[in-house]
């Protein structure tokens, strides 16, 4: 069998930002282990992969959990190099995360300059199973998505809900955008392919088996999807 039977393969590096305990590791957990973990602070940075499948094509989703408290965060700053989708999460429930948010974007455009043009961001609003103390409204963060030009989402990495959709929907709006996309292209030999800022040398047989097929996700089944694609797709 041909690469051109196959399809094309992909990888797309994406980083989660935001302040600490805000549940960015549940999240990533949540998505790529299906499994939840409680609240524990990052050290560094923690990487997961999930390979996902669109039509013919193969994604490989690199994702950087990041350390939210401030003594890590000049640590965190060199892990922007590359990344074509960023995750903004804060916690409903308390409205100092949401408001954080702006140094956080500060931060992602001081690192990443004018790369930032070729990065699909999404704004996730975790931690709705808490609706009950929640303090920062939903149309509020709809609201500061939109004035950002981001993609936006409110989940629950403890139920699950809505996590999956999240970072598909990342990534199917990195992969609508053709610009970015031919970015991460990934080559069948050792031939370096030129991502972003750096260099990257992955091959195909670095992807796993066992994919997610966007086509048959339930993804499709949100309206708010197909909205932000006619908005952000090529």
């Amino acid at each position: 069998m041909t690469s051109s039977d196959i399809g094309d393969q992909y990888s797309f590096k994406i980083i989660v930002i935001g302040d600490s305990g805000t549940g960015k590791t549940s999240l990533s957990s949540r998505f790529t282990n299906q499994t939840f973990i409680q609240q524990q602070p990052t050290v560094g940075v923690d990487l997961n992969e999930k390979t996902i499948k669109i039509g013919d094509d193969t994604v490989k989703l690199l994702i950087w959990d990041t350390a939210g408290q401030d003594r890590f965060r000049q640590m965190t700053h060199q892990y922007y190099r590359a990344a074509v989708g960023l995750i903004l999460v804060y916690d409903i429930t308390s409205l100092e995360t949401f408001t954080n948010l702006n140094r956080w974007i500060q931060d992602a455009k001081s690192e990443i300059g004018d790369s930032l043009n070729n990065t699909v961001s999404c704004i996730i609003g975790n931690k709705v199973d808490l609706e009950n103390s929640r303090e920062v409204p939903t149309l509020k963060g709809q609201e500061y998505a939109k004035k950002n030009g981001m993609l936006f989402i409110e989940t629950s990495a403890k139920s699950s809900y809505n996590v999956s959709a999240a970072f598909e929907q990342l990534c199917l709006t990195i992969y609508q955008n053709k610009t970015i996309r031919d970015l991460c292209l990934v080559t069948n030999d050792s031939k370096e392919t030129g991502q972003r800022k750096g260099k990257r040398k992955r091959k195909a047989d670095d992807y796993e088996e066992e994919v997610i097929d966007l086509e048959e996700n339930s993804f499709w089944s949100f309206q708010w999807a197909n909205n932000f694609l006619q908005k952000f797709s090529c």
